[in-house]
């Protein structure tokens, strides 16, 4: 299997956010089947860990969210280098190129704070590990959103530079993006917060008198998942550029014969 991944990888990298997007979305599929067919959670969208809560649901959430943040990661480090050499092909000042560079080196280290929050939220679950939990949501769905931000306004750059439709194109879908995950994100964090204070004051149930507002928090959440989740799709315009063996990216410099070896965890580059 991992002779078949490198296999595909190395030939088609474009396929690696394909992966990781559909793997995060069979896992959601998979735990919410297994938990509504054993009554561990309500069929009417529970909160997105619900589903992975209990035995032996929790298990598959835990592998599969475990695998996709590693895979995540991934697809932030390729989508680095990938910006880095292109931004280094542009003729920038000095000051510009500096600006950009560290816009997306701070774009790098907050995408692998979301993604930690991804391990957590898969290593604690919310009934018995409610704080750690709690956190890990908490890194993933804020900073998030704000790595869409980055990206975005990185790709906006490249098109002004570049002037090539494919990233006006890119630019416009994660710009899309970011917004309704900005959105969705407000109306999760009030309509949550709403929830739980009104619970606490009326100790109701969310079956009743807070149903609505109950699913506003859950609908929001899982629609606020699905949105950061798809960003990655927005990658692929550039890692159809690039290959991976397994340790390197290399890139080819449009209009150049000269490659580029990228050391996807150092950072460390080399001229071929």
């Amino acid at each position: 299997m991992c002779l078949t991944f490198y296999s595909l990888f190395n030939r088609s990298l474009w396929l690696l956010p394909v992966v990781t997007v559909s793997l995060v979305l069979m896992t959601f599929s998979t735990t919410y089947g297994i938990a509504v067919g054993l009554n561990h959670t309500q069929a009417v969208f529970p909160y997105v860990t619900k589903t992975g809560a209990a035995v032996p649901e929790r298990g598959i959430f835990t592998i599969g969210i475990t695998i996709a943040a590693i895979l995540f990661c991934m697809n932030v480090e390729i989508r680095y280098e990938y910006v880095r050499l292109n931004f280094s092909q542009m003729s920038l000042t000095p000051a510009e190129k500096a600006r950009w560079m560290t816009t997306n080196t701070m774009t790098l280290y907050l995408s692998h704070i979301s993604v930690f929050g991804l391990f957590m939220l898969a290593s604690f679950q919310i009934d018995t590990m409610n704080v750690p939990h709690h956190l890990g949501a908490f890194l993933t769905f804020v900073f998030g959103p704000v790595c869409c931000w980055l990206h975005s306004a990185i790709t906006w750059k490249t098109y002004k530079e570049e002037r090539k439709t494919e990233f006006l194109i890119t630019f416009l879908c994660q710009i899309a993006m970011s917004f309704v995950s900005t959105s969705l994100l407000i109306i999760f964090s009030g309509s949550f917060g709403s929830y739980k204070h009104q619970r606490l004051l009326q100790e109701s149930s969310k079956t009743d008198t807070l149903r609505d507002v109950f699913l506003t928090s859950t609908i929001s959440e899982w629609l606020l998942a699905i949105s950061i989740i798809l960003f990655l799709l927005t990658f692929i315009p550039g890692f159809k550029k690039m290959e991976f063996d397994g340790i390197v990216t290399k890139w080819k410099a449009p209009g150049s014969e000269k490659s580029v070896l990228c050391g996807r965890i150092l950072g460390c580059c080399s001229n071929v």
